[in-house]
């Protein structure tokens, strides 16, 4: 009954978006945490000393007076230095009741603790549970990329601690394209399936590096990949991916955009930011996007509640997004719910 009400509820939310407008956002995506061990080429979100970061109690008054959230995405930083994640994912559960919750590692914290709180997380009964492993290329490249020598026998070594969840729990890869590792994509999957043979093509995400001022922290530019290089990636990965799933029809499609993105740095589909996609990052200031640097408010301003934010900013940044003047971004974070908002372009 759990199962068939969370994924109503979604459903609903979806079915409306392709009508218009929300009355507020389905999908929130929580950077838990700023604290990350990574030494990323394109990404300085680990040069930040993040404080004051909202506590368990905290979380608990957004999640109690923001009830409306079917699909969670937990990011970082690095989520699973947060002591209390699985404890946030339990406030998620009991105040929302999401369909989905998914959330990213970069596998530097110890297999044997990720594969806890994991298994604590799954017990919750969430009815899709997603966790992203990073991972950027062959063991040399994504170790060069990452700045931490052994982070490529991490991820090996966190994949074989979540082995035994596989009928729980979705285990994806995500790599993000950058000038550091190009046409290393195929190589990637092919080294990974000697040590983890059940790996398949479908299970990888692709991303493209971007810039951004507020969240990723980074330089524009130097980082970006070859546009053909993306396509050509992109292309590859779509001739592999045969599957008939929500999530594979999802990242067929998303593939199919992300080349263009790199080339034209415009998406192919009209973002839904502030509408059924909101951020909130571990300070709580709220974001339309987790791509953006136009500052809604603070959850500790407007009583934990989003319907206190201020309402001149928030129709000002709506007028904004209207007439396409916010940042360009391609990201899964709001993408798969801009593609969902837009069903008649499964057909092409």
């Amino acid at each position: 009954m759990i199962l068939k009400r969370s994924s109503l509820r979604l459903a609903s939310s979806i079915l409306r978006s392709n009508l218009g407008r929300l009355s507020h956002p389905y999908k929130l995506n929580f950077c838990v945490t700023y604290q990350c061990q990574s030494r990323c080429l394109t990404c300085n979100i680990w040069k930040m000393r993040p404080k004051g970061e909202l506590s368990i109690a905290e979380i608990s008054m957004f999640t109690s007076r923001n009830p409306y959230f079917s699909w969670v995405n937990l990011t970082g930083g690095e989520p699973f230095l947060r002591r209390d994640l699985v404890e946030i994912a339990e406030l998620f559960q009991n105040n929302c009741h999401p369909h989905i919750l998914n959330m990213t590692t970069n596998s530097l914290c110890p297999p044997s603790r990720v594969r806890l709180m994991m298994e604590r997380i799954v017990e919750l009964g969430i009815p899709r549970v997603v966790i992203a492993l990073s991972l950027d290329g062959p063991e040399e490249i994504h170790d060069h990329i990452r700045g931490i020598p052994g982070n490529y026998q991490g991820v090996v070594e966190t994949a074989q601690h979540l082995e035994h969840l596989r009928d729980e729990l979705k285990i994806v890869f995500s790599y993000t394209m950058s000038r550091y590792n190009p046409m290393m994509l195929q190589k990637t999957i092919e080294g990974l399936r000697e040590e983890l043979p059940w790996v398949t093509p479908s299970i990888f995400h692709l991303n493209v590096a971007q810039y951004s001022e507020n969240y990723y922290r980074n330089e524009d530019g130097g980082f970006n990949p070859d546009p053909d290089v993306v396509e050509k990636e992109a292309e590859w990965l779509r001739t592999q991916n045969r599957g008939l799933s929500m999530f594979e029809i999802l990242e067929h499609r998303f593939d199919r955009g992300i080349g263009s993105f790199a080339r034209s740095h415009q998406p192919q589909v009209r973002s839904r930011e502030l509408d059924a996609t909101i951020f909130l990052d571990s300070t709580g200031n709220l974001y339309p996007s987790i791509m953006s640097n136009y500052r809604l408010g603070n959850v500790r301003e407007c009583d934990y509640d989003l319907e206190k934010l201020p309402a001149e900013t928030v129709e000002h940044v709506k007028k904004l997004l209207e007439h396409d003047l916010m940042p360009a971004h391609h990201t899964s974070c709001e993408a798969y719910p801009a593609m969902l908002a837009d069903l008649k372009g499964f057909l092409w």
